[in-house]
C-alpha cells in the first residue's frame, strides 16, 4: 500500500540513524519493520507514484546491512532498488538517489579493490536488470539501472555528473564516486605492472582516459 511505502522508507532511515548512534537492539527492530512493510508492498503491487519510495528504502535496507558487514544483502537489496529506478520517470530525487548508490558503490570497490572477481554472486537471489528498457525506454535514466556494468556497482562515466539537469549535490557526490573508483583502479594497475600481470581496464578508467 502506499501508507507501507512511506512508513518503510522512514523505518529505514531510522533504523540507520540507530546503528550509528550504537542503539543495535532499536536498529534492529526498525530493520525488522523495514522487511515488513516491503513485503507488504510486494504483496499488494505498489502503485507506480509509490516507487520511488520503495526504491529509496531498499537501498537504505542495503546500507544498513552493509554496515554490518553482510555485502550479500547489500548487492542483493541494491539489484532491487536497480530494479525499481529503471521504471521511474527522472527527477531531481531520482538523480539523488543514484548518486547516492555510486557513492556507497564506491565503498564498495574500495572493500573489493575494484575486483569483481571477488564479489559475491547474487544472480540466483535476484536476477540482473533486464538491459531491454521495453516500456520504460523513454526514460532517460533507466538505462543506468539497466546498464549490465552496473548491476554490481556503478562503472563508467558519471552519468548523474554529466546530467545538467541534476543538482549540484547530487552531481558532487557522483563525481567524487567516479574519482574514488579511478584512484582504485589506478592502484590496482600499478600494483598489477609491478608483478608482471596485465590488468584490463575498467569501464572507469577507459571513460576517463577518453
Amino acid at each position: 500500500s502506499d501508507a507501507a511505502a512511506m512508513r518503510a522508507g522512514r523505518f529505514a532511515e531510522i533504523a540507520l540513524g540507530a546503528l550509528v548512534n550504537n542503539q543495535l537492539t532499536l536498529a534492529l527492530e526498525l530493520d525488522h519493520a523495514t522487511v515488513v512493510c516491503l513485503r507488504e508492498c510486494i504483496e499488494s503491487n505498489i502503485h507506480p507514484s509509490c516507487r520511488f519510495d520503495v526504491a529509496r528504502a531498499y537501498l537504505l535496507h542495503a546500507i544498513f546491512h552493509s554496515f554490518r558487514g553482510n555485502m550479500v544483502r547489500y548487492f542483493k537489496y541494491r539489484r532491487v532498488c536497480l530494479s525499481l529506478l529503471a521504471k521511474i520517470e527522472s527527477f531531481a530525487e531520482v538523480h539523488t538517489l543514484y548518486a547516492a548508490i555510486a557513492f556507497h558503490d564506491s565503498w564498495a570497490y574500495l572493500i573489493y579493490n575494484s575486483s569483481e572477481e571477488d564479489l559475491p554472486n547474487i544472480d540466483a537471489l535476484f536476477p540482473p536488470v533486464s538491459a531491454s528498457a521495453g516500456a520504460h525506454a523513454c526514460i532517460p535514466c533507466s538505462s543506468i539501472a539497466r546498464d549490465p556494468k552496473n548491476q554490481m556497482w556503478m562503472q563508467g562515466a558519471p552519468q548523474i555528473y554529466l546530467n545538467d539537469d541534476a543538482r549540484p549535490l547530487s552531481r558532487i557526490l557522483d563525481a567524487l564516486a567516479c574519482v574514488v573508483r579511478t584512484c582504485c583502479d589506478q592502484d590496482a594497475l600499478s600494483k598489477s605492472k609491478e608483478s608482471g600481470v596485465e590488468l584490463a581496464h575498467s569501464p572507469t578508467i577507459t571513460a576517463v582516459m577518453e
